[in-house]
């Protein structure tokens, strides 16, 4: 049984969601949420969250969907993309998606009403970053998603739609630029049965979404949120390139990707190098894993190369050619 084919009368529709989502809650996953919903009825939640997206659903069919041509934005070719090991898609193998709002955010009492409120008054809601009814997560953990974005649900399912609710303005605070590469943004093909469900309105960013790595701005927007930037305010390092004086030493700084050192003037330790640009082409491989170990990993490779030039120089970079002994 799937929920995501319901259709016949509203009292059996909502029977069988109700029993597939019990059935399909694996007992990790129970004891999970138990654990993060905090003496929260399980059933009660489940019911709230399903009539909230019916809800969106029933708003939604009011309005003449407009396909959307996403060809000027963009390649629309399928990416290899990362939905297979997204936080989504593992809350959904576990069975706990359907007791999160949009598959992953464990909502407060007080924000999920105030969503129930937003959409049954016919609110518009826009999406962005810290929602204002946001309490300070004990855990020191904040869970929130940003996009700006072309949104193009023509390949997104009806009952997976919801996943691109807006909220309004006054709903959220923004304590970073737009970030694209943050581990909380959707990718490309998120929820779309075929090609692009999200596409950047600055098509270089395509591949950017969709990052299983902590960036910058987040780890920037939850210091923030929490105040932490305050205790290094008076004095610390001398950050440069970017970067963000460390709470836990001021001494020493966060440095966006690409940078390190102390004060984010250095490149950082690891693989890679530095090279000069000069008059002429100059040619540099660079290889990443093991070819004699093709055990998996439990993190990622990651290698910085830097390129030096003089400011009087015009420097152009090419890729000739991207390979894969394994993949």
């Amino acid at each position: 049984m799937n929920p995501k084919t319901y259709q016949a009368v509203a009292t059996v529709a909502s029977l069988f969601l109700l029993l597939d989502g019990v059935l399909g809650l694996s007992d990790d996953g129970r004891t999970s949420l138990i654990r993060a919903l905090r003496g929260i009825d399980l059933d009660e939640r489940f019911e709230r969250l399903r009539s909230l997206r019916v809800v969106d659903l029933d708003q939604r069919s009011s309005l003449a969907a407009t396909p959307m041509n996403t060809t000027e934005h963009g390649p629309t070719e399928a990416s290899d993309g990362f939905g297979g090991g997204s936080i989504i898609e593992k809350n959904r193998l576990e069975g706990v998606d359907e007791y999160l709002f949009e598959g992953d955010i464990n909502l407060t009492e007080e924000q999920l009403s105030a969503l129930e409120a937003s959409l049954n008054n016919h609110t518009s809601r826009r999406k962005r970053q810290a929602s204002k009814t946001a309490t300070l997560w004990a855990n020191k953990k904040v869970f929130y998603y940003f996009d700006p974005s072309f949104v193009d649900l023509t390949n997104v399912p009806t009952e997976n739609q919801h996943n691109y609710n807006k909220l309004a303005a006054t709903e959220s605070i923004n304590y970073t630029p737009y970030e694209y590469g943050s581990v909380m943004h959707y990718d490309t093909r998120s929820f779309a049965t075929s090609g692009q469900s999200l596409v950047p309105k600055t098509p270089r960013y395509l591949y950017t979404m969709g990052s299983q790595q902590i960036s910058f701005y987040d780890i920037f927007l939850i210091n923030s949120h929490y105040k932490c930037h305050g205790i290094c305010a008076a004095k610390g390092a001398a950050c440069v390139n970017g970067g963000k004086r460390n709470p836990k030493n001021c001494a020493v700084c966060i440095c966006p990707a690409g940078y390190g050192g102390a004060l984010c003037n250095l490149r950082p330790a690891g693989c890679g190098a530095v090279v000069t640009a000069g008059p002429t082409w100059k040619s540099k491989v660079v290889t990443l894993g093991h070819a004699t170990n093709m055990g998996l990993r439990d993190t990622y490779a990651m290698c910085n190369d830097w390129i030096k030039v003089c400011w009087s120089i015009l420097f152009r970079n090419k890729t000739r050619r991207t390979s894969y002994d394994s993949f």
